[in-house]
């Protein structure tokens, strides 16, 4: 009688046979986690490198674009009737007439104050930028007033945003509140996880380059200070002679000038550069944070030379002298 024999795995051999497939599985499993991570990573990177890229290069289109003239230089029929309308209405409550001044026939139009200035509002690290720009690439049904547009950056909720709007400056009731334009400014958002937009401006002043916290084109602060200034004056707050003499300069926040003789009419006018620190952070991982600094030269201003640019690294600015008017 033939018997055959059957051969089968012992219990000890399918142990280790499982044992081999799970490290083999895990492996794999591994890998392709730490590869999935490390591509996630690198999206995010790449993503983040785009942002930062796009949105530096639209603030340099912008500031390159920048158009500026000084106050005195524009909105002259507007001061020139807007005097006329004061001179009529003194006249008016001197003869005791109860005429109400809007339905004088003799009073022209006043039309609307343009707003050219450069100003920026130091925030912290939330700070606001407002200036006009050329709008040479614009098609006819989208372009503007005298082919400009005022264009403000901003920060909100941890966004960056940039508005655009026209050159006319909002007008102001009885009680000195802005009353709203029958058309908006148009708002783009340009970039998530953005923790600080902190802003500098340079400019040569006594000898030496000088950066300051926050601007105004279109009062004497820091390249015209007052000559009777005592005090110093910092970059992020005006002393009380600046801001009386800035008041008696400006006719209002927005555009348009009165005050001295043309001989005694001073402004700071635009700053030689502006110097941008971008704060943006992981949006996987807030904690980290990547920082970039962009140096933007204004080519209308003054000054038609700029000191070597500094190296991210170089914190202590040793290549040239500058410093705040705090400091001095």
């Amino acid at each position: 009688m033939n018997t055959h024999r059957q051969h089968a795995f012992t219990l000890m051999e399918v142990m280790v046979a499982v044992v081999i497939f799970t490290l083999v599985v895990s492996a794999l499993f591994v890998s392709f986690r730490t590869g999935v991570r490390a591509y996630d990573i690198g999206v995010t990177h790449a993503e983040l490198d785009q942002t930062i890229r796009f949105v530096t290069s639209q603030v340099a289109s912008d500031l390159r674009n920048v158009f500026y003239r000084q106050p005195w230089t524009y909105n002259i029929t507007r001061n020139q009737r807007e005097e006329l309308l004061a001179q009529r209405e003194q006249e008016l409550q001197a003869s005791g007439a109860r005429v109400n001044i809007l339905d004088d026939t003799e009073i022209p139009d006043l039309g609307p104050r343009i707003d050219l200035s450069f100003r920026a509002e130091d925030n912290a690290e939330e700070d606001v930028l407002t200036f006009a720009r050329l709008q040479s690439d614009a098609l006819p049904e989208t372009r503007r007033i005298f082919g400009l547009v005022r264009v403000k950056y901003f920060l909100a909720d941890g966004c960056l945003y940039r508005a655009v709007d026209d050159i006319i400056a909002p007008e102001v009731d009885d009680f000195g509140n802005e009353i709203p334009k029958p058309n908006p400014p148009v708002i783009d958002k340009l970039a998530n996880n953005v923790k600080a937009f902190d802003l500098k401006f340079g400019y040569y002043f006594d000898g030496e380059w000088v950066l300051a916290d926050d601007w105004d084109s279109d009062i004497a602060q820091y390249r015209n200070p007052p000559e009777d200034e005592d005090a110093e004056i910092s970059g992020a707050t005006k002393t009380d002679e600046a801001k009386r003499q800035g008041q008696e300069q400006k006719a209002t926040t927005t555009g348009g000038y009165t005050g001295p003789d043309r001989a005694q009419r001073r402004t700071d006018d635009l700053p030689a550069w502006v110097e941008i620190t971008y704060t943006f952070t992981d949006p996987k991982k807030t904690e980290k944070e990547k920082k970039f600094r962009q140096i933007i030269q204004l080519y209308p201003s003054q000054e038609t030379y700029l000191p070597p640019e500094i190296s991210e690294g170089d914190s202590q600015r040793d290549i040239f002298r500058t410093r705040r008017r705090s400091e001095r």
